[in-house]
Order: structure tokens, then C-alpha cells, then sequence
């Protein structure tokens, strides 16, 4: 979570809305990876 407040970039507010929808048990991982490079990637740095 802190990683959203290092990256305080507009690429980070989509990766929030992929948030919820990941959260669904329809599609967790399929949405997730949509954005989960770029947020493992920020997480990774920090």
C-alpha cells in the first residue's frame, strides 16, 4: 500500500481501479495482471 503513496503518479490511479475489480472472484488474477507488472515493478523498488 505504501508503494501508492511513493508513486503519487497518474499510472497509479488506474492501477487503484484495477484494485476492486481484481478483488472479484470472477477475474482476480486475469485484472490484476492487466497492472500487476507496473505496480510489482514500483513495489519491487521500494
Amino acid at each position: 500500500m505504501r508503494s501508492r503513496k511513493s508513486a503519487a503518479t497518474p499510472t497509479d490511479e488506474p492501477s487503484r481501479e484495477m484494485m476492486p475489480k481484481a478483488s472479484s472472484p470472477s477475474q482476480p488474477i486475469r485484472s490484476g495482471t492487466t497492472m500487476s507488472p507496473s505496480a510489482s515493478v514500483v513495489s519491487s523498488r521500494v
